[in-house]
């Protein structure tokens, strides 16, 4: 160069660019050894996109200020937009968009909202049908779901002096029935025996299906006895608990035939098979 600055043109790429400067600086400080300084380095537009400003040669020290074209700045202005904001097409379970700001919605389509609401249903609510199959040990798992019935209907005590009825509600999961009296079943008996009529069909068992010990009253006296159903007969059958020596059995026919008898707020569970 000789000490004499060369044009760069805007069509070198910018490494290339500042690679020369960097180069010819060094080489035009070389020559002047001191003896001068550099005043001025030529630039030359040779892009349509990007425009020298003014002063053009530089003479002083400062920035070079470079003008974009207007084609640039609007691509660049594009780019910024499409950052800023997102456009959601229909059809895909969304509407709304573009996304232009902080705080922009999206709502969701009927369908979606639909298909939502499905989803929560079934989380809600389990349908059973089927009985339990298998028994639970290894090799022999237990094949779900499990038929689950309720219901109540009207039980009339008997062996009492007038008509005493009331309501009872059952339970029914697979094979297991499960009556819940209501919290007072009683009159006042007139005989030595205790059953309580209207057993539907559904809580009828195979076999005659005793309970496990219960409180009953008889004479207006608590104590302790079971239940019993009579296989197709739709009949619940009271066995009241008699001390005999030093054991404890149950008897059909031991009750008072005076006084306060009947349930109260009892629970029998039994199998159906």
């Amino acid at each position: 160069m000789a000490g004499t600055p060369q044009p760069y043109h805007t069509t070198m790429s910018w490494p290339q660019l500042i690679a020369a400067v960097t180069s010819d600086m060094n080489a035009l400080y070389a020559s002047a050894a001191g003896a001068g300084s550099v005043t001025s380095i030529g630039l030359a537009a040779g892009s349509s996109d990007i425009a020298l400003g003014s002063p053009n040669p530089v003479t002083v020290a400062g920035n070079i200020p470079i003008d974009l074209s207007a084609a640039v700045k609007t691509a660049l202005a594009d780019a910024t937009t499409a950052l800023q904001s997102i456009s959601i097409a229909t059809g895909t379970g969304l509407t709304g968009g573009p996304l232009g700001a902080s705080g922009s919605t999206v709502a969701l389509s009927a369908t979606s909202i639909a298909d939502l609401a499905l989803a929560v249903s079934a989380l809600q609510s389990v349908s059973v049908s089927a009985p339990i199959t298998g028994n639970g040990t290894s090799g022999s798992p237990l094949a779900l779901p499990v038929a689950i019935t309720v219901g109540s209907f009207t039980g009339t005590l008997t062996g009492v002096t007038t008509t005493v009825t009331g309501t009872i509600y059952y339970q029914i999961i697979g094979s297991v029935c499960t009556l819940m009296f209501p919290a007072s079943l009683s009159g006042t008996s007139n005989a030595t025996s205790m059953t309580v009529t209207g057993l539907p069909s559904a809580c009828q068992p195979a076999t005659t299906s005793p309970s496990a010990p219960i409180a009953m009253v008889d004479n207006g006296i608590v104590k302790m006895g079971i239940l019993g159903v009579t296989p197709g007969s739709g009949t619940i059958t009271a066995y009241l608990g008699v001390v005999s020596g030093t054991y404890m059995t149950v008897n059909g026919s031991a009750f008072t035939a005076s006084g306060s008898k009947g349930l109260s707020d009892a629970v029998f569970t039994y199998s159906l098979k």
